[in-house]
């Protein structure tokens, strides 16, 4: 079984900073209209300038990729500025809204923020010699970016920013007008192929669009939807450590698109503080559930051997210096479950790396593919692990394994049918229509098709050779067959009231339910009604 797992989040490498006092807000004035438009040249600093050099000097040394200077980086860099604390990048969201305002769709850079004193350029030239290897590094940066001003303190700052890409795409809108339509046009660049679209609407709901590959291009077009407001879209693709996300970018549909970097006007909550891996797990898990109570969802309870698989593997990332769902040693989480003897229906895996619980929580709950799986009303058990790895300037890191599961209940063959017909009767009763007779030969008919559409050689959305062959047969008994299919479920009691199911005018009932092939990526139970109303 190959599970579906969504994309690996690389988590921006800054810190949460504390809101200032009073309220700050930046008016944009170079916010553009499209994301991805060719970046006009601005004025640069000679400083910056200096720093630009001393990078692409370092990236060959490193067999990096040599990062270019994206006038737009460094446009969001200076828009940052004022919110830069002592000490501390600024906060993650405020990252992420600078790189959209400037027309950016990747994930947020890794930040580098450094004190500027007069007169000592010599000194930090020679300080940043020292420390930006580590840093790029840890990375195949192609742009970079690096702004040189006043930070929130009213101290002399330099932000420097250094972030991946691999995607190209063409310009698009940031605004569409209410129903407007935008062409989704480009490619993913080596090593990543196979690219996904993943699309949030403003209540919430995620839904995944299929890209029209053309040669080593993608196509899909997105419509905003009835309701107006923000439309997140995510690109992801796949390397050798499975899926990642490339881009992620708000489309606003009806509504303006925001021009100015706002900072709270009342303090964010301190963050609490974490002594460890264990209670850096405690609270991921404490934030996650809050997450789920906010959309109306249960609480899910850590299951030990879970936590003890995804601690693992955030152990195998810290050591093997990767973040990612396939691991070159030991494979899926698939592969790991099966090892310690877990075989669930359902395996859902996020995956990431920050430098706080409520940085990790809040960068997988910002992209919709994770957020999906954190709220997932399928999964019943959660597993989370992290370990505690050292940055560039000694600062803790935590990678961090979240393993989403509905564990496989014991499926009893000969009682399954029953199981279903009971479920079906109840649900018929609910809504006021009489349970339905028992037929053997609409048993059979029911198993001939379960069993089918479980192994592939029959649709399940049109089963209707064995109906077909079966007709002649009952109809002197029955004026009309239906059959009903659930192509998978992961237990009987999802079946839900259909009107199909309801029909009042159906009699009798042939019912039988099949569990799919393991090594299928869509394991779980089929089931089949066939329904016949009496002459």
């Amino acid at each position: 079984m190959r599970s579906p797992i969504v994309p690996a989040l690389l988590l921006a490498l800054a810190s949460l900073a504390h809101a200032a006092d009073d309220s700050i807000e930046v008016i944009v004035e170079r916010s553009v209209t499209r994301y991805n438009d060719p970046p006009a040249a601005t004025q640069r600093s000679r400083l910056a300038a200096r720093v630009e050099e001393l990078a692409q000097r370092i990236a060959p040394s490193l067999k990096r990729p040599v990062p270019r200077v994206d006038p737009r980086l460094e446009q969001a860099c200076a828009a940052l500025l004022p919110f830069v604390p002592d000490g501390a990048p600024p906060e993650h969201a405020l990252v992420e809204e600078a790189l959209r305002i400037h027309g950016i769709i990747e994930p947020s850079p890794h930040l580098v923020v450094v004190a500027v004193a007069e007169g000592g350029e010599a000194t930090l030239i020679s300080e940043l010699e020292a420390r930006l290897p580590a840093v790029m590094k840890q990375g195949s940066y192609r742009r970079m970016g690096v702004a040189v001003g006043t930070g929130g303190s009213h101290q002399s700052r330099m932000l420097i920013a250094f972030q991946e890409s691999f995607v190209d795409l063409a310009p698009v809108l940031r605004r569409l007008p209410a129903g407007g339509r935008a062409l989704l046009d480009g490619k993913v660049l080596p090593p990543y192929q196979r690219a996904a679209l993943l699309i949030q609407t403003p209540d919430g709901t995620i839904a995944r669009s299929p890209f029209a590959p053309i040669g080593g291009r993608f196509q899909s077009t997105f419509q905003c939807g009835s309701a107006p407001g923000r439309y997140q879209i995510e690109i992801t693709a796949e390397d050798t450590f499975g899926p990642s996300v490339l881009a992620n970018f708000p489309v606003y549909c009806g509504v303006a698109a925001p021009i100015a970097l706002v900072a709270p006007t009342t303090a964010v909550a301190p963050e609490r503080a974490w002594s460890g891996p264990a209670d850096a797990e405690a609270q991921i898990l404490e934030l996650l559930n809050r997450d789920r109570a906010r959309a109306g969802l249960p609480s899910l309870a850590v299951d030990a051997r879970l936590a003890r698989a995804a601690r693992a593997h955030a152990d195998d990332m810290r050591d093997k210096q990767f973040v990612g769902h396939l691991s070159p040693t030991t494979g899926s989480a698939n592969d790991r479950l099966k090892r310690i003897g877990v075989e669930p229906i359902l395996v859902l895996e996020n995956v990431g790396r920050a430098y706080s619980p409520r940085e990790a929580e809040r960068g997988l709950m910002d992209s919709p593919g994770h957020r999906a799986n954190i709220l997932s009303s399928d999964v019943e058990k959660v597993g989370i692990g992290v370990a505690v790895a050292l940055g560039p300037r000694g600062e803790r890191e935590l990678l961090v394994t979240q393993l989403f599961v509905h564990l496989r209940a014991p499926f009893d063959a000969e009682r399954a049918p029953a199981q279903l017909r009971a479920r079906l009767d109840d649900l018929r009763r609910g809504a006021g229509v009489l349970p339905l007779g028992d037929d053997r030969e609409l048993d059979a008919l029911a198993t001939e098709v379960a069993k089918g559409v479980a192994d592939g050689t029959l649709s399940a959305d049109r089963p209707g050779a064995p109906v077909e062959r079966t007709l002649p047969r009952l109809g002197d008994r029955y004026r009309t067959l239906r059959t009903v299919v659930i192509p998978r479920a992961l237990e009987v009691a999802q079946i839900t009231g259909s009107p199909a199911l309801l029909d009042p005018k159906a009699t009798h009932a042939g019912a039988a339910v099949v569990a799919r092939q393991r090594d299928r990526a869509d394991e779980g139970l089929c089931m089949v009604v066939v329904l016949g109303a009496r002459r």
